[in-house]
C-alpha cells in the first residue's frame, strides 16, 4: 500500500478519536453524528481490507462482529432510503423487501444477515437512479458490496471467494478518497465550521487532526523523566495534558520506574502541562506547542515542598494533662515533627480526648529529652484516625513540664 495511503488511514483514525473523546461542540448537529457514524464503518472495511492486504486473508484473522455490524448499519440506510422511495411510487413489494429496523438485523442468523444484505444492496442498485434524492447514493451501495464480501470471507462461505490482496488495494484507495474529499471536505469540516464562534479551540484542535502526516517516522508525543534536585528517578509523578484555552483534561499518566513518563500519540496543538507529586513543589508549563509528527521531550527536576512550620507549646500540670490543638497541621511526605520536653517528669502523648489509659506510646518517662520523626510515623505512634486533630499530653509526675513540639515541611 503507498505510504499517502497509509498516513491517510492515520489522520482519518485521528479525527475519529478526536471526535469520540470530544462529542459535546457537533451533539446538537444530527447530520454530523450521521456523518461521522458513515465514516466509522467505512474505517472498519479499511481495517478489514488492510488484513487481507497484509497477507492475513484467513477468515479469522477477520472481526466477524464488527464487520457485521457495518455491513447491517450500511444495509439499513440504504434499505431506508428505498424504502422511502417504494412508499412514495406506491411498490409496496419493494418496500417489503428492504424495510428492515436495526433491531431486525441483529436477530437475524450469521449465515442469513449476508443474504438479506445483499437483497437490499441489489434493490438498491436497480433503484439508485430514483433512490438518491431519499438519501442514498452510489458509494453507499459499492460499500455495501465491499462489506458483504468481507463478511463471507470473514465466516468462510463458500459463495464468497477471498478477496484477493489487489481488490483490497483498490477497495481501501477508494473509500480512503470518498471519506476525505465527501465526508470530511464537503459535509465535516463545514459543520464544524459552524462552531467555531462557541469552540474556537475544538475547531483548531479538529482541523489539526485533520492534518495528513506521516506517522511513519512518529507520533506526536511527549516523553521524558522525573527526579528529585537529588537526581533520584521519582515513581508515580501525576503528569497531566490540558486543553491549553478550555483546560480540559486531554491525558494523564504516572510516571513509572526510573521516573520515565510518555502520551502518545498526542493531537497536535496547544497544551498546558501539569507535574504533582505529594510532597513536592508542582511544577506547571503552559501554552506547550505539539506539532504534527513531532516529540516533544520533557526531563523535569521536582523540589521538596519547603512547608511551613507550625510551634505548639506550653505547660502540663503536676499530675494533669492538656490538650493540644493540631488543626491546621497538614502534612507532606516530607513533614517531620520535633517533641521536646523539659522537667523531670514523664511526659506520655497520645491521640486520646480524655485521660490517657493506658498512656500514649510516645513517652519520656523520667527527664528532659526530645526525638524527631516523620509526621507519618507520628500519627501512627500516636493512634490518630483520619485527620490529625486533638493530641493529649499527660504529666505523670508530680512536677509542673513543658513541651514544645515543631512540625515542619508542612503543607502550605
Amino acid at each position: 500500500m503507498k505510504k499517502f495511503i497509509s498516513n491517510s488511514i492515520n489522520m482519518i483514525r485521528t479525527v475519529l478519536n478526536y471526535l469520540t473523546g470530544n462529542p459535546t461542540p457537533t451533539s446538537g448537529i444530527p447530520a454530523f453524528a450521521t456523518a461521522k457514524t458513515t465514516v466509522t464503518n467505512k474505517l472498519v472495511l479499511i481495517d478489514s481490507l488492510n488484513e487481507i492486504i497484509l497477507g492475513n486473508s484467513v477468515g479469522t484473522t477477520l472481526d466477524t462482529n464488527l464487520i457485521r455490524a457495518a455491513m447491517s448499519d450500511m444495509a439499513f440506510h440504504i434499505g431506508s432510503s428505498v424504502a422511502a422511495y417504494a412508499a412514495s411510487a406506491n411498490n409496496n413489494t419493494l418496500r417489503l423487501e428492504v424495510n428492515f429496523s436495526r433491531p431486525a438485523f441483529n436477530r437475524l442468523k450469521k449465515d442469513e444477515v449476508d443474504d438479506i444484505c445483499q437483497l437490499i444492496h441489489d434493490r438498491g442498485n436497480t433503484h439508485i437512479a430514483a433512490a438518491g434524492a431519499f438519501g442514498c447514493d452510489a458509494a453507499n451501495i459499492t460499500d455495501l458490496q465491499t462489506a458483504i464480501d468481507l463478511y463471507r470471507t470473514s465466516v468462510q462461505n463458500p459463495r464468497q471467494a477471498i478477496i484477493s490482496k489487489t481488490d483490497a488495494i483498490d477497495n481501501v484507495t477508494l473509500l480512503v478518497k470518498e471519506i476525505k474529499d465527501n465526508y470530511f471536505k464537503l459535509q465535516m469540516d463545514k459543520m464544524v465550521n459552524t462552531v467555531i464562534a462557541a469552540e474556537p479551540q475544538f475547531v483548531k484542535s479538529y482541523f489539526l487532526a485533520r492534518e495528513i502526516i506521516d506517522l511513519g517516522v512518529t507520533h506526536t508525543k511527549i516523553r521524558g523523566t522525573v527526579k528529585d534536585d537529588g537526581d533520584v528517578p521519582l515513581s508515580g509523578v501525576n503528569f497531566e495534558l490540558r486543553n491549553a484555552i478550555t483546560n480540559e483534561l486531554f491525558a494523564q499518566t504516572l510516571s513509572k520506574a526510573k521516573g520515565i513518563y510518555s502520551i502518545s500519540p498526542v493531537i497536535p496543538g496547544d497544551y498546558n502541562l501539569t507535574w504533582s507529586f505529594n510532597g513536592y513543589q508542582t511544577i506547571i508549563e503552559n501554552n506547550v506547542h505539539f506539532s504534527a509528527g513531532k516529540e516533544l521531550k520533557r526531563n523535569i527536576v521536582m523540589q521538596l515542598v519547603s512547608g511551613i512550620t507550625i510551634i505548639r507549646e506550653g505547660d502540663i500540670p503536676s499530675p494533669g494533662q492538656v490538650p493540644i490543638n493540631l488543626i491546621g497541621v497538614n502534612g507532606t511526605p516530607a513533614s517531620m515533627v520535633t517533641i521536646e520536653v523539659t522537667g523531670p517528669a514523664g511526659v506520655r502523648f497520645g491521640a486520646v480526648a480524655n485521660e490517657i489509659d493506658p498512656p500514649g506510646p510516645i513517652h519520656f518517662d523520667k527527664e528532659t529529652g526530645s526525638i524527631t520523626m516523620t509526621l507519618d510515623m507520628f500519627i501512627e505512634l500516636c493512634g490518630f484516625g483520619p485527620g490529625l486533630n486533638i493530641l493529649v499530653a499527660q504529666n505523670i509526675g508530680m512536677v509542673l513540664t513543658h513541651y514544645k513540639l515543631t512540625f515542619t515541611n508542612l503543607e502550605p
